[in-house]
């Protein structure tokens, strides 16, 4: 049997990861989590070994925010059970500090992140790449993999209530919509509040086998418009909005002046990010990026457009200063 685990466990504690920059940093961790799922069924650890990545993603938080944001929107290789629970995992730690989050509530809270589909990873796989309308049985495993998700942690040994609660309630509504059924809209809490919004945001924004994820922009507006009162918390939902701004790192962008540019760092204010241009205005690939500051008029962002739009692949290695 597994012991129990709890965060402030301390045989989490383990050296930092052997890379360097944010993006080998996630990979890395991805990388992890892609093993650890494979085998949990026989994984003792697997609890511990979760905890561990939780503290790779607090430390590459902290080391670079933008550039952590821009992963969520430039990277789109590898499965989707393993780049989705990361990149929900990343928007949670963000949005959970900035809203005074104490340390080991938003160690918990990743955790739940990282676990909170872990009784349907090949089901999500699957649906990736599905077109047709979901069976009974594929509902029917939807609906209740928040409960199981909470009985597979549970024989792994873990107790921690804000960890169990946030995987339990993170379908669950404040307008009584959304499932467990038996969760009650006050009980739900804060830490799944969070979870959910981060869950449906990375949803809306991420590639399916079938279809383009939503430009960034247009997901938060989404999430804001349609989502808010109706299903979460509109303070949290304003909170996200403000951790990745109007045009996120990593967002690819038409500027007045018709350059194309990636968004690399948050502005003093939302719709003035700083860019690096990476084509001229009629799409010819830069040699090397040049820095855009979209305060001045003539650098202003005209358009948000999709990755599709480039001609030649983006090095955020170069884009954000990791290049060696």
């Amino acid at each position: 049997m597994p012991e129990t685990v709890h965060v402030q466990d301390p045989l989490i504690d383990f050296a930092p990861p052997c890379q360097t920059t944010p993006f080998d940093i996630i990979r890395q961790i991805k990388n992890d989590l892609e093993r650890l799922l494979d085998r949990m069924h026989t994984e003792v650890l697997f609890a511990i070994r979760i905890l561990r990545l939780c503290k790779a993603i607090q430390r590459v938080c902290h080391l670079d925010e933008n550039a952590v944001l821009g992963t969520l929107f430039l990277e789109h290789t590898g499965r989707y059970s393993v780049n989705h629970p990361v990149n929900t995992a990343l928007i949670c730690e963000l949005v959970s500090k900035t809203l005074g989050f104490p340390l080991p509530k938003r160690f918990s809270l990743l955790a739940a992140s990282l676990t909170m589909n872990i009784s349907m990873v090949s089901l999500q796989d699957t649906l990736f790449f599905q077109k047709e309308p979901l069976t009974p049985s594929q509902k029917e495993e939807i609906y209740r993999h928040p409960e199981k998700g909470v009985e597979k942690l549970r024989r792994y040994g873990v107790k921690d209530k804000i960890w169990l609660d946030a995987v339990h309630q993170h379908h669950k509504f404040l307008d009584g919509s959304g499932y467990p059924e038996d969760v009650q809209i006050h009980a739900i809490a804060d830490a799944a509040r969070i979870l959910s919004i981060a869950d449906i945001f990375c949803a809306k924004i991420s590639n399916r086998g079938y279809r383009l994820g939503l430009l960034p922009n247009t997901g938060l507006r989404e999430l804001f418009l349609v989502e808010r009162n109706q299903h979460v918390d509109l303070e949290m939902v304003t909170q996200l909005i403000k951790v990745v701004g109007i045009y996120p790192p990593g967002t690819l962008v038409r500027l007045i002046n018709g350059e194309l540019a990636v968004v690399t760092h948050r502005g003093e204010k939302a719709h003035q990010p700083l860019v690096q241009v990476v084509a001229s205005p009629k799409g010819i690939p830069l040699t090397e990026p040049v820095l855009r500051d979209c305060s001045f008029k003539k650098y202003g962002v005209k358009e948000t457009l999709s990755s599709t739009s480039l001609k030649s692949k983006i090095n955020p290695y170069r884009l954000w200063g990791y290049e060696k």
